[in-house]
């Protein structure tokens, strides 16, 4: 089932306001390009929970010292275990953008053990660890 699209004339108050939070944020320029897609859409229908969430995702995401393939390799790699396509999707464009090998997260995607190296390598085996993966292939648990 999908969600008809959001009426912009008829947002409460709320919905307005995580609108604004999420167009006028740091997701701005990536939202002109895609228009408010994956989670956001859902943020603005809810904003009681949309509101909070779409703050804590900005501020992990822009607010954090790691270095953006790091950060996207992370992602990447939460993104697959749970099989969050859009997740997984999105951020494989922004890995890429952040210098993130594309054969790399090809592996990843594909079930194969990926050959990040240096800061991503341990990132994607930190990451793994924190998600109680064992041993070396996607489905492992």
């Amino acid at each position: 089932m999908r969600l008809e699209k959001l009426d912009l004339n008829m947002l409460t108050i709320g919905q307005q306001q995580v609108m604004e939070d999420i167009l006028q944020g740091p997701r701005r320029a990536q939202m002109q390009d895609i228009g408010l897609v994956g989670p956001f859409d859902v943020f603005v229908r809810a904003p009681s929970l949309g509101g909070p969430a779409q703050a804590l995702g900005a501020a992990v995401r822009y607010g954090s010292s790691l270095p953006d393939n790091v950060r996207e390799v992370a992602i990447c790699t939460v993104g697959h275990f749970h099989q969050a396509r859009f997740e997984f999707a999105a951020h494989h464009a922004l890995a890429i953008a952040a210098g993130v090998n594309a054969t790399t997260l090809e592996q990843l995607r594909c079930d194969q053990v990926p050959d990040f190296v240096g800061s991503e390598g341990l990132a994607y085996r930190l990451t793994r660890a924190l998600l109680g993966i064992v041993g070396h292939t996607q489905n492992s648990s």
